[in-house]
């Protein structure tokens, strides 16, 4: 039987628009999605990358791994630079990235490019420490533990994507004819945590 651990590199040709439609298909199916540089495919080493979503090259490199992103998320409460978002100096969103890319018109699809930024801006907090600040842990607990649920809550792998980050992609890439405060992305763990605890609660029998 065929190893499933096994990679083999895909070359392709394609625009801006369906690379990010390959990415949120990929993103979807929680499976990593790798980008290498074609001059560099043969010395590619694979199991050296296998933990990354992204394979840096010459233009693009993994999120927290730039010079001004490998700074710590700011714990000086005084920072006149600290991000009141995510609580990082400077904010997470100042050095833009090249995964982030330049944006696209409002369609359906967005949902999914939208899933997959916001996993890519998690692993670039979760590399600057910013999930362990104690500003974030007192926010993180001030919106789990309200009465009423914010349906504009975002919970990526357990953590609360911050304005700053969701403001941003949701910029760059909208929904379609949607309310602009309700953000269908599929992710909104908080609202589909919260429902099924009620439906649980109700049908759970005495």
């Amino acid at each position: 039987m065929e190893n499933q651990n096994d990679q083999n590199v895909l070359s392709l040709t394609v625009t801006e628009e369906q690379k990010l439609a390959i990415q949120a298909f990929f993103s979807h199916n929680d499976w990593d999605f790798n980008e290498v540089a074609s001059s560099s495919t043969s010395n590619l080493h694979l199991e050296d990358n296998a933990e990354n979503n992204i394979i840096a090259t010459d233009e693009i490199e993994h999120p927290g791994q730039s010079g001004s992103d490998q700074q710590s998320a700011g714990n000086d409460t005084n920072d006149e630079d600290m991000c009141q978002d995510c609580f990082c100096s400077p904010c997470v969103t100042q050095n833009r990235q090249s995964w982030l890319g330049v944006g696209q018109r409002a369609h359906a699809r967005n949902s999914g490019i939208r899933k997959l930024k916001y996993k890519l801006f998690w692993r670039m907090m979760q590399d600057r420490g910013a999930w362990s600040s104690p500003q974030y842990l007192a926010k993180k607990c001030r919106l789990l533990n309200r009465d009423r649920v914010d349906e504009t809550v975002v919970i990526v792998r357990r953590e609360v994507i911050p304005d700053c980050v969701l403001n941003l992609v949701r910029e760059l890439y909208p929904n379609l004819n949607l309310n602009p405060t309700w953000d269908i992305d599929g992710t909104n763990s908080l609202y589909t945590f919260f429902i099924s605890t009620v439906v649980t609660k109700i049908i759970k029998p005495f």
